[in-house]
């Protein structure tokens, strides 16, 4: 499907429309089209939910959006697209991480750091700890003058999509 035939179904599935301008490139890489109508008003649609609908010859639900197949949103090929609902959509292109196994800096102990422990605002304090026992015991050794304060264990994290 051709830009020129996209445009003109636009035109036919949003009559309250007269004009098509675009597509435009943003900033960030992404494509958009600008539906006018002489009165001022203007709708602002993604160019592959455009694609989508003039394909389909029907408007997408409030609940759809379109979705680049191989993640690529520069590839707007018609066979690239497909329509999914927004929590789908949504869950399919969340950043997750990986559960990391780290070891305690008090006792040893291997276990999985949790979120709070993977966050940046405890990269200047010892650990990672396994349990309050274990900060505990360090803690007192520390102020006791057993112990040297220790650097925090690095923890690498490993993002993935699904």
């Amino acid at each position: 499907m051709n830009e020129s035939s996209v445009k003109e179904s636009l035109l036919v599935l949003y009559p309250e429309f007269e004009v098509v301008y675009g597509p435009y490139l943003r900033k960030d890489g992404r494509k958009h089209v600008v539906l006018h109508h002489s009165n001022g008003k203007n709708r602002t649609i993604s160019w592959p939910k455009a694609i989508v609908e003039a394909a389909r010859g029907k408007v997408l639900e409030k609940n759809e959006t379109a979705d680049h197949i191989d993640r690529d949103f520069t590839n707007d090929s018609p066979d690239n697209l497909q329509i999914l609902k927004r929590p789908d959509h949504a869950r399919k292109d969340a950043i997750r991480v990986l559960p990391t196994v780290v070891t305690c800096q008090s006792c040893g102990k291997e276990f999985i750091a949790s979120k709070a422990q993977r966050a940046k605002c405890y990269a200047s304090k010892a650990g990672p700890f396994c349990s309050r026992q274990c900060v505990g015991l360090y803690g007192a050794e520390l102020q006791n003058g057993r112990m040297v304060k220790m650097e925090r264990a690095e923890i690498a994290l490993v993002y993935y999509q699904t």
